[in-house]
This record gives structure tokens, C-alpha cells and sequence, in this order.
């Protein structure tokens, strides 16, 4: 229930609740690596997930409310010069909201970026390797394949139980 005490403060809130529980996230920003922290390169985040999409429309749900909270402590409305930035944050904090009646709507597999491509990617492009650590992350890394692979084969069965099938040529 804590009310963060600035805007800046609930743009941050927002990013660490968006990227805190997805490892691959946080390979691709490279943020942690500095400090040191390299174990989240051994995991693959869960997608697709339920319980995590669930989690992050929670998420977006209460950042409404303290941005709705930090608002009426500046007179209904933020300061000139962070208008446009609470005005985006807004809008995707209500986008996600919005997307809850539809989390299984989008396709586990698709051309763009199915887990066919972005695993090959996390794997080629992103996943760092410059040191001892790494190189044993990234095996762990790739022995999280087969479970990722399951999610995604869960949620196309799911998807089949309830209409929704990618097209054939993307299959």
C-alpha cells in the first residue's frame, strides 16, 4: 500500500515488476552482469504462463491505483513536464489490464517470434559467454529447452481446446 513518493519512482516500480521474474529479460538488458549477477543466464523465463501473465496484470492493476494516488496528491493531474510519461505509463498499465480476458489468445507458435526463433536467439545473440560461469549457465540454459518446449506444447493444447490455432502455414 505504499504510495511511491514521486513519479520516477513508480516508472521504476513498474520496470522491476515487469522484467524482475523473466530471466531472459534481463540477459537482453544486461543489467545485472556488472554487478556481478549471472544466475538468471541459466534460466529461461516461463512463457507461455498463466500464472505469470496473471501476476503481471495484478501488477498493472495496482500501479493504476498509485498512479491514481499520486495524482490526487498533485492536484488530479502530474506535473507539466511528465505528462507524456505518465500519460504512457497509463496507457500500458491499462493495456495490460485489458488484456486479461484474452491471455491465451495469442498464438504459443507464430513466424515472427515463436520459441523456434527467439530460443535460437537467446542462444546466439544474447546469452553471454565471457567467462566460466557463463559457459556453465549456458548449458544449464539449454537443458531448460525441453521444459520451455512443454509450456508452449501446453498452451497450443490448450489453445486447440478452445479454437484458437496459429495458421497452417506458421505450423
Amino acid at each position: 500500500d505504499h504510495i511511491p513518493a514521486s513519479y520516477a519512482l513508480l516508472y521504476e516500480r513498474y520496470f522491476v515488476e515487469s522484467c524482475f521474474d523473466d530471466p531472459e529479460g534481463l540477459s537482453y538488458l544486461g543489467l545485472l552482469e556488472a554487478t556481478g549477477i549471472r544466475g538468471h543466464n541459466r534460466e529461461l523465463s516461463r512463457r507461455p504462463d498463466e500464472a505469470s501473465s496473471r501476476r503481471l496484470i495484478r501488477h498493472a492493476r495496482r500501479d493504476l491505483e498509485l498512479l491514481a494516488a499520486l495524482e490526487a496528491r498533485s492536484a488530479g493531474k502530474p506535473p507539466e513536464a511528465e505528462a507524456v510519461s505518465v500519460g504512457v505509463l497509463r496507457w500500458t498499465l491499462e493495456m495490460d489490464v485489458d488484456t486479461e480476458p484474452f491471455i491465451h489468445h495469442g498464438y504459443a507458435v507464430d513466424q515472427m517470434d515463436g520459441p523456434h526463433v527467439t530460443l535460437q536467439l537467446w542462444m546466439t545473440d544474447i546469452t553471454p559467454v565471457r567467462c566460466l560461469e557463463d559457459g556453465w549457465n549456458y548449458v544449464a540454459r539449454l537443458r531448460a529447452f525441453a521444459p520451455r518446449l512443454g509450456l508452449v506444447s501446453k498452451e497450443l493444447a490448450l489453445q486447440r481446446s478452445i479454437g484458437i490455432v496459429p495458421p497452417r502455414f506458421v505450423l
